[in-house]
């Protein structure tokens, strides 16, 4: 039996799910030498598995890189969005009197139209970014092997540093106004919108962080 008879008869044991000890019986009784049948059993993984691994559909292309930009784009216009928009409501419904006091007031026009340009910018960015996180992660169960996206990588280690720097100065400012004894409702809340928002963020891009280096 030659090579190629013998690959024949190996792959065809394998669809009815033999073993290859099972294999490797069959084909000593017919003669074979344990040589030629172990040549032949790793021929034949070595071909399944480069099959199996690098399957031309999850190859990573420039428009993973592509489509990482715009989401880390639109989720920092999102994330400065919602946050400004809500420490808007918080001074129009709970203004701190003191610092009222010692400012110039703006017309409701003025106002109106601030806000229009945060729901603005809500309205666009949420909906791009939902879409290109969602493909993202669709994209990467289907090949891990963009986990290890250089711009993936550097984007979201960027990302830990800008919100790990926002939590710090919030941390600092806060204790600060703690020890001066000017801390009121108002400013708590204002603190932390900033604070859960890049806290957020910060915990899930951590995570990514610790899951990469497990599969590795």
């Amino acid at each position: 039996m030659d090579k190629e008879h013998i690959e024949l008869f190996i792959q065809a044991s394998k669809k009815i799910n033999a073993s290859d000890e099972e294999i490797r019986q069959l084909l000593l009784n017919k003669g074979v030498s344990d040589q030629d049948i172990e040549n032949a059993l790793q021929h034949i993984t070595t071909t399944t598995s480069v099959q199996v691994n690098t399957p031309s559909d999850f190859h990573i292309s420039m428009w993973d890189t592509f489509e990482h930009v715009l989401m880390f784009i639109t989720l920092y216009i999102l994330a400065v969005s919602v946050t400004l928009t809500l420490k808007f409501f918080v001074n129009t419904w709970l203004p701190d009197p003191v610092y009222a006091r010692n400012t110039i007031s703006f017309s409701n026009t003025y106002m109106n139209t601030i806000l229009w340009w945060y729901l603005s910018a809500i309205i666009v960015a949420e909906p791009l970014f939902a879409f290109f996180f969602l493909n993202i992660t669709k994209r990467t169960l289907q090949n891990p092997n963009i986990r290890q996206l250089r711009t993936r990588k550097t984007l979201t280690y960027l990302t830990l540093i800008f919100t790990f720097l926002v939590l710090l100065t919030y941390l600092i400012v806060t204790i600060y106004t703690l020890i001066s004894g000017n801390i009121t409702l108002n400013y708590c809340l204002n603190a932390l919108i900033p604070v859960v928002i890049s806290g957020t963020i910060f915990l899930y891009y951590f995570l990514q962080i610790k899951e990469d280096k497990t599969i590795q």
